[in-house]
Formats: C-alpha cells, sequence, structure tokens
C-alpha cells in the first residue's frame, strides 16, 4: 500500500525519461510485431499449401487404389473431406494468433527491460551534465557578486579617494583572476574528455617530470617545501607529453597545497614490470577515507570542517587528471591517511 500511495501514474508520465522509454518499448513492440507477423504469414502459407499438397497426393493414392479393385467405383467415394481442411487451416490460424501474442507480451517486458538499459546511459550523462552546469554556476556566481558588490558600494560613495579606489581595483582584480583561473580549467576539462583531440606517441617521461618539478619549485619555495625528486633519466611510455605535463603538473600543486609549510615532497618513479610507476608523496593533511571515492568528481572539495584546511580551488584538478589518465591509458591509485599525507601512483605502460 505504501508503494501505491509513493507512486503517482501523471508523475510518472510526466518525466521524461520514462516518456523516451515508453516510446522505444513501443518501437521495439512494433519491429517484433512485424517479424513475427511476417514470419506468421510466411508459415501459414507454407503450411496451408503442404496440407493442400498432403490431401492432394492421398487423394491420387486413394483413387489408384480403388481403380485397381473397383474399376466402376464413382470418383466422390474417394474424395478427401474438404471441411476437415479448412478446420485443420482455422487451427493453424489460432495457434499463430496464441504464438504471436505470447510474443508480443513477453518481448514488452523485455522490451521495457532494454529501453531503459539502452538509455540508461543517456540519463546519467544528462544528470550529470545538470549537475556540471549547477555546480559551473554555483562557482561562477561567488566571484560575480563579489564584484558587484563591491562596484554597488563604491558607487554610492561620491567622495571615495584615489586610495580607496586603487584598493577596489585590486581586490576586484583578485576576484577577476579567479574567474579567469575557473574559466581556464573548464576549458581544460572541455579539452581533456575529447579523447580525439591527441594522438599518443613514444615519449621519454623524465624530461617531463624534470620540467613540471622546474615550474612548481617557486610555489614550493613559498611554503619553504623541499621538493625531491627519484627517477631514471629514461622511461619510454607512450602518451601524449602536453596532456602529461598538465597530469604531474596537477599532482604535484595538489601536494604542494594541500602541505603545511616546512614540509616534503617526493616525485618519484621506477619501472616495474611492463608498467612505469609514478609517484607523487606528500606530508600533507591527507584525504578522509569517505571523501577518498568521491576526489575525481567535478567541483568535489572535501569539507574544510574535517580538514581544518582552507585551500583555494575549486575541485577540478582531479577531474582534468582523471581524463588525462583515461586517453593516456594510464590507471591512478591513492593511499592516503588523514594527517599523514598522501601518495598518488600513476601507472603507465612502459616501452623497452
Amino acid at each position: 500500500m505504501s508503494f501505491l500511495s509513493k507512486f503517482s501514474f501523471p508523475s510518472f508520465f510526466k518525466n521524461p525519461f520514462n516518456q523516451a522509454r515508453l516510446k522505444l518499448t513501443g518501437l521495439y513492440l512494433l519491429i517484433i510485431a512485424l517479424i513475427s507477423f511476417f514470419f506468421s504469414l510466411v508459415i501459414y502459407q507454407l503450411v496451408s499449401v503442404e496440407i493442400y499438397r498432403f490431401s492432394n497426393n492421398q487423394r491420387l493414392r486413394l483413387e489408384r487404389r480403388y481403380e485397381a479393385h473397383f474399376p466402376n467405383l464413382p470418383p466422390s467415394l474417394v474424395e478427401l473431406d474438404e471441411d476437415l481442411l479448412l478446420e485443420s487451416q482455422s487451427r493453424l490460424k489460432d495457434s499463430l494468433l496464441l504464438i504471436n501474442l505470447s510474443i508480443l507480451l513477453s518481448s514488452g517486458f523485455v522490451a521495457y527491460y532494454l529501453a531503459g538499459r539502452t538509455l540508461k546511459p543517456i540519463q546519467l550523462m544528462l544528470e550529470d551534465q545538470r549537475r556540471f552546469v549547477a555546480d559551473a554556476s554555483h562557482e561562477l556566481k561567488t566571484p560575480l557578486t563579489s564584484l558587484k558588490t563591491a562596484l554597488e558600494v563604491y558607487l554610492r560613495n561620491p567622495n571615495a579617494t584615489p586610495k580607496e579606489t586603487q584598493e577596489l581595483i585590486s581586490e576586484n582584480l583578485l576576484e577577476v583572476n579567479r574567474l579567469q583561473k575557473l574559466t581556464q580549467n573548464l576549458l581544460d576539462l572541455a579539452h581533456h574528455s575529447d579523447k580525439k583531440v591527441v594522438k599518443l606517441k613514444k615519449i621519454n617521461l623524465s624530461p617531463i617530470l624534470k620540467e613540471t618539478l622546474l615550474a612548481l619549485t617557486p610555489q614550493a619555495s613559498d611554503k619553504n617545501i623541499k621538493l625531491v625528486s627519484r627517477f631514471p633519466s629514461s622511461l619510454k611510455i607512450k602518451g601524449d607529453p602536453d596532456s602529461l605535463r598538465s597530469l604531474f603538473t596537477i599532482l604535484l600543486d595538489n601536494a604542494i597545497k594541500y602541505s603545511p609549510k616546512d614540509k616534503k615532497v617526493t616525485l618519484k618513479a621506477l619501472i616495474k614490470k611492463k608498467y612505469v610507476l609514478v609517484k607523487v608523496i606528500d606530508q600533507g593533511i591527507g584525504i578522509d577515507p569517505q571523501d577518498q571515492p568521491h576526489i575525481f568528481s567535478r567541483f568535489y572539495r572535501a569539507d574544510q570542517s574535517r580538514t581544518k584546511s582552507k585551500v583555494e580551488g575549486f575541485g577540478l584538478g582531479l577531474s582534468i587528471a582523471k581524463n588525462i589518465l583515461d586517453f593516456n591509458h594510464a590507471k591512478i591509485s591513492l593511499s592516503s591517511k588523514p594527517g599523514l599525507g598522501s601518495t598518488f601512483t600513476v601507472s603507465l605502460p612502459f616501452i623497452r
């Protein structure tokens, strides 16, 4: 009773996904009905022909038998019963009709299930797109609101001094930079989501790791974080150098951002069997176990009340990293404990 009270037919049919599912189910049933009707018609014609052929052969066989023994016997006495033939055809029609109804009834459930399976990825994609638009709008709204409020306050003050004007411009410039970084992250996410934009080629990963370390050295120096590296001079893999550079920049940038001052961040790589393993190890705040399954989701950020650390960002970095990993045929694993740091391990196919 509780299920029936919760279930509403009007709301069910108003749901776009359910409407599409019912339409697709109807299309499947129409195709099955046409195929079933066609084959039933062919079977009916073939069986009818066989019935009449059999009856004619049987009549001729009887005529020959009786002619040999009773030459003067009238032909009407050896003719087969036409009503019996018509009854056989009628039974055939009824049987085929019953079979078709059974096929359509059972196919209805199967078609509804298959329609749901077919539309499920589309439904998930649309829901993901809606969440993405909502999250992106929320992230854009914050700096825009800050800019609007600051400008409105400034316009209400007719006696603003040059110093106040300069402070306003400086504050607004920070928000503009924030917007610029967000839009660039969104562009990177869209770019790396397209697996056709790059062609993988044989490269040496070691120079890319060195360049990434060099680029992030100033950021690490600002927090007095020591960058440690250990990897061989040659790491042959198949991948895209630009996207891999972005990948390790994201991982090292996160390691530095989420590490307290005077700590150490290690980047090391080694060859293990058929793979190159690249590890980014930090001594930072770590990631709570309940957050770990979601860290690659777009705009996802750990609860700052648990981490006790306010770090600027949009929660897009690891989502971009995940897309880069996908089209480079790479995998990533995480080992982390709150307060003890995190280790991200990227696994890339090794080429000898």
